[in-house]
């Protein structure tokens, strides 16, 4: 097969500027933003710098403790995480091939293929892919 005028030259990248970038993501964005520092007033009207995040917190908890049940379920589940619940099964085992039992019939048939299988050599010169 000849080389085509449209093929790279030869030790010539075919993208020679590498895969673009991809966009930030959203958690990302955010991470960032919330790193960030604003001016604020203290109580005592002091000028202090508080990071979004510690700000985004301080209204979450001020919220919750006034009875908001939104904000005192994401301050739980954050915190304490979701309690486990059990799951119940209804399916039958033994359509599950690793947690049924073979009768000695079918473990003979599975072992016998297993040594077909290790026994034989492929001669990868005359393997013809379809």
């Amino acid at each position: 097969m000849g080389k085509e005028a449209t093929q790279f030259k030869e030790g010539q990248s075919g993208n020679p500027h590498g895969r673009p970038k991809k966009g930030a993501c959203l958690t990302d964005l955010m991470n960032k933003y919330l790193n960030k520092s604003i001016d604020v007033k203290d109580k005592d009207g002091q000028a202090k710098k508080i990071k979004y995040k510690d700000l985004f917190v301080q209204q979450v908890l001020k919220l919750a403790t006034a009875g908001d049940t939104t904000c005192l379920k994401l301050i739980w589940n954050y915190t304490d995480g979701m309690p486990k619940q059990a799951i119940e099964h209804s399916g039958n085992i033994e359509s599950i091939p690793q947690a049924r039992t073979y009768t000695d019939e079918e473990l003979n048939k599975i072992e016998e293929a297993q040594k077909i299988i290790n026994d034989t050599t492929i001669d990868s010169d005359n393997v013809n892919v379809a």
